[in-house]
């Protein structure tokens, strides 16, 4: 009688056993599947691409279901996690312009799922990457520039450029009644994207910059205040 209950039971547990080390294989598919596309882009300046998480190509695993989406975790081998975002659940972009000189750079990435919210625990994983910074889209307007204009009194605006920062200082002449700063977030081509780091909104802005006969000229900017010919100070 023992004999006859004690067959079902193994045969329970046998199949407990194999759906175990299944699920361990599929994890480990899973994990090898969890990659990044580099880009082939060696040069990485601020908002620059260095390519694309992507997860298991298969829809029917139970574990992490399709569509992925990826953030950066704190751990071990997140040491460099601060250079970087990433946008559009799955492109890895610079924060800022990379030193030009080459080396290895560490990030770890959770792998969620559209419908987990990073507290259920996605699978984590640390990735490295070589790549060598390049030249800051803002290194030809370096410095100090200027630019007046008649608005019934004399306005005098005066732009700091250090970096990738732009401080902006604008009031009657001989005055400053306001000041910001704002740092670039993006660049393409004479299109700059910039963010207010003064103000808790975090506004975001659009200018298109260029150096015309020795001038610092602003135009087609989303913020019309900004617009004008800025002669450099010396």
């Amino acid at each position: 009688m023992k004999k006859k209950i004690f067959a079902p039971f193994a045969l329970i547990l046998l199949f407990v056993v194999v759906l175990v080390l299944n699920a361990c294989v599929s994890m480990e598919q899973i994990k090898s599947s969890f990659i990044l596309n580099e880009s082939q882009n060696s040069d990485i300046v601020i908002g620059g691409y260095l390519g694309a998480f992507s997860g298991p190509e298969g829809t029917s695993e139970i574990h992490f279901p399709r569509p992925f989406r990826y953030e950066l975790v704190s751990g071990n081998g997140s040491i460099d996690n601060d250079l970087f975002r990433i946008d559009g659940g799955n492109s890895l972009i610079a924060r800022n312009t990379l030193d030009p000189t080459e080396r290895l750079y560490s990030v770890r990435v959770m792998m969620l799922t559209r419908v987990q919210d990073g507290t259920s625990g996605g699978l984590q994983k640390v990735f490295t990457f070589t790549a060598a910074g390049g030249v800051s889209p803002f290194s030809d307007f370096q410095g100090i520039w200027s630019y007046e204009y008649e608005f019934g009194f004399r306005i005098r605006t005066t732009l700091r450029i250090t970096g990738e920062t732009i401080n902006i200082q604008s009031g009657f002449a001989g005055e400053n009644n306001y000041s910001f700063e704002y740092i670039l977030i993006g660049a393409s081509g004479n299109s700059f994207t910039l963010q207010n780091r003064s103000s808790n909104l975090g506004e975001i802005i659009t200018l298109n910059i260029q150096i015309v006969n020795g001038n610092l000229v602003i135009n087609n900017a989303s913020e019309a205040s900004w617009n004008g010919i800025y002669l450099k100070q010396n």
